[in-house]
């Protein structure tokens, strides 16, 4: 009777996590403008072939304008990143009439939880989570990859490292990235279903030897 309860219990045990693992899950992505002007603390990178002087991440404000060498204050209220970026360029088009500038723009998000560098960053337009965990140079040992969440205003929008979510084309500032810590059960599989295993060899053997 005692190894029927101790298997019992360990595959209770074992069904509560993997609900855990599978459950929740917010909204997509997808719900949410790829428009989204920047705000304060993103950044836009250029990148020129000829002047890497100038070449470098310039921060929009709080009055959401960016210096940019040369050029000087360029606007970036209400506008798409697409439209910041032709804006941008077509400022250099008429000082620099012998190559053009690379523009990319970055979203601020946070990286908490179970990372190894937890802290503020600025993502890259078509990283995926995975690409965003390197950033904080990876999770932890007791991080859970597997319900890695990424928050907006309270809301989950995608959970879990998985392929093909490239979502940080989609992000808006100020979303955050969390990696919880594993559960209990996992962070110490190994001894429980060892210890499991001893028990019910132990009371195989006694089961055994009492009938000899």
């Amino acid at each position: 009777m005692i190894r029927v309860f101790l298997i019992a219990v360990l595959i209770s045990m074992v069904s509560t996590e993997a609900r855990a693992q599978v459950g929740g899950g917010g909204g997509s992505m997808d719900t949410y403008s790829l428009a989204e002007p920047l705000q304060q603390g993103d950044l836009v990178r250029l990148g020129f072939w000829l002047d890497q002087d100038l070449s470098g991440d310039y921060s929009v404000d709080e009055r959401g304008e960016v210096v940019l060498p040369l050029v000087g204050v360029v606007s970036a209220r209400g506008i798409s990143p697409r439209e910041l970026k032709d804006r941008i360029r077509t400022n250099y088009r008429r000082l620099l009439k012998d190559q053009e500038v690379h523009v990319i723009t970055l979203r601020r998000v946070r990286i908490l939880g179970q990372v190894r560098r937890p802290g503020l960053y600025h993502a890259e337009p078509g990283m995926g989570l995975g690409d965003l965990l390197a950033l904080a140079e990876g999770a932890t040992d007791d991080g859970d990859l597997n319900r890695v969440r990424l928050f907006r205003s309270g809301q989950v929008l995608e959970e879990g490292i998985g392929d093909g979510m490239n979502v940080t084309a989609r992000l808006q500032s100020g979303d955050q990235l969390f990696v919880p810590k594993q559960s209990w059960l996992r962070r110490n599989s190994t001894a429980v279903f060892g210890a499991a295993a001893s028990i019910t060899a132990a009371l195989v053997y006694r089961g055994l030897a009492s009938r000899n």
